[in-house]
């Protein structure tokens, strides 16, 4: 339909409903008004009860164009005319003036991007927590280590400030290893930057990571502290027993129901078959505490790591040795009235563990092992099986490692192994 656009018009006609169809406000569906005297000036009544102000025309292509020139209420319809006005102007010169909105607000987006800040914000964080399964350390790295950086733009993040902020880590006792992967986690960002168009090249593309030890020393146990260890566990059990018989007789004292007795069970808790499963499968403390009895196949002595389990988000087979079948068999067998879909369920909450820090400590002092860590059973047993001779490729496959070389780091041969074959230069 065709009127003058006015404020009156507006009031006493659209909001009335009097000027359009069936006399409702806001109608049935869109309905377009255009101006009489000014070609393209056009009032869209919607029935979502919004009036819009727009422009139409055609572009030099005579291509059909739209223009949003404003809401009314926001807008007078003077206000939006004056508008309308200089835009056809525009158009008249040749521009196209809806595309070269498009074109500005796209680079005002972009530009809102190229702060470490934006970037993050706009597009990197949710791409991160999607795609990523350390999505949020990963973040948590980058504003740790340069939250001070954050309202730079991504270009002026080059290769001399990042060298100097690396410098003084380094001054402050950070490893390298650990500094190269703060670096590597923003470097990572600013590639994705590039590859989204919002920054043209990476300012940081000339910068090299510093040169670490690959191998390092890796701690694994010797063969008198894995009995020092094996023996700590079954004192502990030892002290566990005893407890809970002291305690049981505490509550028959006081007629309460008793806890059931640990005297012959084969474990007092999930420690000693949490260990006994590290070191005879090398798997890593968060693959263990998410282990669930799917992933156990006893028939076949086998055991999955799923890959949506697994650091490297592939799904491996390990087969189970004696001593890890038996281990967990047992446990399994002492709990067959369980229901619970994890294999070693918190004690507390009946769901998947979260730490076994504290029953940790406390058996490192009972076995007296010193800086030797939850994950360096994954050392011992990766160390173990390369000093009885098994070759690299069978030990990358059974760790999951993605190559070989990270393998070469966990499964050296102990020093007293090297020097018995050193020995053989000056045997007779």
């Amino acid at each position: 339909m065709r009127a003058k656009i006015t404020d009156r018009f507006i009031k006493d006609g659209v909001l009335r409903g009097a000027a359009l169809p069936a006399g409702l406000f806001p109608p049935v569906s869109d309905i377009e008004i255009r101006d009489i005297s000014l070609t393209g000036f056009v009032l869209i009544a919607r029935k979502t009860s919004i009036l819009t102000f727009c422009l139409r025309y055609r572009n030099e292509n005579g291509q059909a164009r739209k223009f949003t020139i404003g809401k009314y209420g926001d807008l007078t319809t003077t206000k939006a005319r004056q508008i309308a006005q200089r835009k056809l102007a525009e158009v008249r010169t040749g521009v196209d003036v809806q595309a070269q909105r498009t074109i500005s607000r796209r680079e005002a987006e972009r530009v809102k991007s190229r702060s470490l800040h934006g970037f993050i914000d706009h597009q990197y964080r949710d791409w991160l927590l999607t795609e990523r399964k350390s999505g949020a350390a990963t973040l948590a790295r980058i504003e740790g280590n340069f939250g001070d950086w954050y309202d730079r733009p991504l270009e002026q993040i080059n290769t001399w400030l990042v060298t100097n902020w690396r410098s003084k880590k380094l001054r402050a006792g950070a490893h390298k290893a650990t500094v190269n992967r703060d670096i590597s986690a923003l470097k990572a960002l600013i590639s994705k930057a590039v590859e989204w168009d919002v920054i043209d090249q990476h300012p940081l593309r000339e910068l090299k990571p510093l040169r670490e030890d690959k191998t390092g020393a890796t701690r694994f146990l010797s063969e008198r502290e894995e009995l020092c260890l094996r023996k700590a566990l079954d004192e502990r059990q030892d002290r566990q027993r005893a407890q809970r018989q002291a305690y049981r007789k505490w509550q028959l004292a006081r007629s309460q129901d008793p806890l059931p007795s640990l005297a012959n069970a084969t474990f007092t808790d999930h420690l000693k078959p949490i260990v006994i499963l590290a070191l005879n499968t090398g798997l890593r403390r968060g693959e263990l505490f998410k282990l669930q009895r799917r992933d156990l196949d006893l028939t076949h002595r086998l055991l999955t790591v799923r890959g949506e389990d697994a650091k490297s988000g592939h799904t491996r087979i390990i087969p189970l040795n004696s001593e890890a079948h038996d281990a967990v068999h047992d446990w399994l067998h002492e709990r067959e009235n369980g229901d619970n879909t994890y294999v070693f369920p918190s004690p507390r909450t009946g769901i998947k563990l979260v730490t076994i820090k504290t029953a940790w400590q406390e058996l490192m002092k009972l076995a007296k092992l010193q800086g030797f860590r939850f994950h360096d059973l994954r050392h011992t047993f990766a160390s173990n099986l390369a000093m009885k001779g098994a070759d690299l490729y069978s030990i990358k496959e059974l760790l999951g490692h993605a190559d070989v070389t990270t393998t070469q780091r966990y499964a050296h041969l102990a020093p007293e192994h090297r020097s018995k074959i050193v020995e053989l230069l000056v045997a007779t």
